[in-house]
């Protein structure tokens, strides 16, 4: 080491024997360096009063760094905080306070830059069920690659990840989900790897890899993560109970006790040294042989806060030649970032790596029009070729129609005043089934919650875009089977209205409730929630269309509702375009009207193209509150 770094060094340490450090880091891999300095995250939570709420601190002035070329573990006792200070540190917090500072080589990156430049692996696996390894892998790639790399270059990073993780046997199966058989957990856990690492990160984070392995397989998962860090990848993970064999191919161990770091150094026989003669004996400390040793590290830290000497530890860390260390090391790798007076090669920076990026600054990697297109290829394509989630669409209109159609059969040209009160009441069931089984399209939005969150997170779309693919998936559908069912029972009733206006009312109100479904899925908790709120909302407005009460009946106290009832229109249209023509004298319970609308209060009500612009209105209205509920609501907060 020359004398010119020795003094360089000396400025930035205050430390003099540094020699075998710079020398360490000299052999850094050029990567991304990432560091962090007394990060704290708080969150409000209940209090014991009523509607009190009480700061709950989850991490304290938490700092440590993670260099290229090495893989970090990151442990402690479970609610410690590991999840937390991940996802703190890879951006991914959405709720509570962060005070600190992250730097990703010299600089604070944005959201956009991280998506981008860094992965994340979720401890439970996030795909798309009915896509095969192949397809999960090549969507992946089309959406996190630029969008001006060919459909070759592309497959070759998709073949790339298959061969590294030893997906060729089920590149063609499909992944599954817990109602159909797919690939099993290991295979899932890889996808979920190789999705994340596909667009070759510089940083890759991991929340539990191993969770629900075999040992076997943890080993193995571990093994190739470990080579990708060896390439120069920066990679941390939080990890519980791992395989000896797969703790030591960690080369550096953080520990976390209630949200405040005990250690930060090297991993295995270092770290067991440096419990040993802490000073603070747990009832396990005297005996580490008896256990593997990262068994034996976190029973050791467990059993110091279960009596009560964890600020202890973490005292004693802040006062350790280890933290001296850890924060020497810290600034020598940011001064490496900036400067090549330490390391000639340099390391990555954030100013860097976006000089020459197009999209910079943006949350995602691929415009929104790409986007769309590749969600439709891969997404919407595949649905239209799945059974069940084609029968949630066609099923309830199949007997709904087909009970209308064998109880009115044929009664549409008849004037008598009995036909004309069945007919009216077969309008009614025809106009009011898209709110009765709008529950039916819950699903497509919110058993996707995770996987939304996700492909969110990792910029692969913006929320506008996942619900303009989720509608033209469903008007796609909808034209089509609504036309073949609406064209059916208008034959089969022998109806003589306008069948335009017959079929235009009830496709417009199909699209009011998928509307009104997609909010409730992103307005409720649980889906269990949601399948009892929508047809419960459904069925009270079943009251207010006018049917089952006149509309010049329902009381003044109602009738606010009755306007706000989208099915209202639908049905007052059906039922003008259907009697308009018939100006027959309708008589019930002893009383006469001009017609069967004046019975129902129809006769002075609004043009038909009146109710069909209030039912377009309305449909817009659900529709812009769904996206609303969806951009704004996260049930998954972090």
């Amino acid at each position: 080491m020359t004398m010119q770094m020795q003094h360089e060094v000396t400025q930035l340490t205050g430390q003099f024997s540094v020699e075998p450090l710079v020398d360490s880091i000299l052999n850094v891999p050029q990567g991304l360096h990432v560091s962090f300095a007394d990060l704290s995250y708080t969150v409000m939570v209940k209090g014991r009063g009523f509607g009190s709420m009480v700061p709950l601190k989850l991490l304290t002035k938490v700092s440590g760094h993670f260099q290229p070329g090495e893989m970090t573990a990151l442990m402690g006792p479970s609610g410690c905080g590991k999840t937390t200070l991940l996802d703190v540190i890879s951006g991914r917090k959405n709720a509570g306070k962060i005070e600190g500072e992250v730097l990703y080589g010299i600089d604070k990156a944005r959201r956009s830059f991280l998506c981008r430049n860094t992965g994340y692996v979720e401890q439970f696996d996030t795909l798309v069920d009915n896509l095969t390894v192949q397809d999960m892998l090549a969507y992946t790639a089309n959406m996190k690659l630029p969008h001006t790399k060919t459909k070759a270059e592309k497959m070759t990073a998709v073949e790339r990840i298959i061969a590294k993780m030893n997906l060729e046997k089920c590149r063609s199966t499909v992944i599954g989900n817990p109602a159909k058989r797919g690939i099993s957990g290991g295979q899932a856990k890889r996808v979920n790897i190789g999705v994340s690492i596909i667009t070759d990160p510089l940083v890759l984070y991991l929340d539990e890899p191993t969770s629900g392995l075999d040992s076997f397989t943890s080993d193995e998962v571990i093994s190739f993560v470990h080579k990708l860090s060896r390439e120069g990848m920066t990679v941390c993970a939080t990890i519980h109970s791992p395989t000896p064999y797969t703790f030591h191919l960690f080369e550096r161990l953080l520990l976390l006790v209630s949200g405040r770091i005990v250690y930060f150094g090297a991993n295995g026989d270092d770290a067991v040294s440096y419990f040993l003669n802490s000073g603070i004996m747990g009832v396990d400390a005297k005996a580490p042989e008896r256990y593997q040793q990262a068994e034996w590290i976190v029973s050791f830290v467990t059993d110091a806060g279960n009596h009560g000497r964890s600020e202890e530890l973490a005292d004693a860390f802040q006062k350790s030649l280890e933290a001296r260390d850890m924060m020497s090391s810290m600034t020598m790798m940011r001064t490496a970032c900036s400067t090549a007076a330490v390391m000639p090669s340099g390391m990555l920076t954030v100013a860097l790596l976006e000089a020459d990026n197009p999209r910079a600054g943006k949350s995602t990697t691929v415009p929104a029009w790409y986007a769309l297109g590749q969600m439709f290829w891969y997404r919407t394509r595949r649905n239209f070729m799945d059974p069940l989630f084609l029968s949630a669409r066609i099923v309830d209109k199949f007997i709904a129609g087909g009970i209308i159609m064998s109880l009115f059969h044929g009664i549409g040209q008849s004037t008598n005043s009995g036909d004309r009160i069945q007919l009216s009441a077969a309008i009614f069931m025809w106009a009011t089934q898209p709110a009765l089984s709008a529950a039916g399209y819950i699903p497509t939005i919110m058993l996707e919650r995770n996987l939304y969150q996700r492909e969110l997170n990792d910029g692969l779309y913006y929320p506008i875009t996942y619900m303009i693919t989720k509608w033209l998936q469903e008007l796609i559908l909808a034209v089509p089977v609504t036309l073949l069912f609406c064209g059916t029972i208008y034959k089969a009733l022998l109806m003589v209205g306008n069948f335009g206006i017959f079929w235009i009312a009830y496709l417009l109100t199909q699209f009011t409730a998928i509307g009104v479904a997609f909010t409730f899925a992103a307005l409720c908790p649980t889906i269990d929630f949601a399948n009892g709120a929508v047809p419960s909302f459904g069925g009270t407005l079943m009251f207010f269309v006018g049917f089952l009460v006149p509309l010049n009946n329902i009381p003044p106290w109602w009738i606010w509702y009755s306007y706000f009832d989208y099915l209202r229109y639908t049905y007052v249209a059906m039922m003008i375009n259907e009697n308009q023509s018939i100006q027959e004298p309708f008589t019930c319970t002893g009383q006469s009207f001009n017609s069967v609308l004046g019975f129902f209060g129809m006769e002075n009500n609004e043009a038909v193209w009146w109710n069909l612009l209030a039912i377009f209105g309305w449909w817009w209205f659900w529709a812009g509150a769904a996206f609303a509920c969806l951009a704004v609501i996260n049930w998954s907060s972090r």
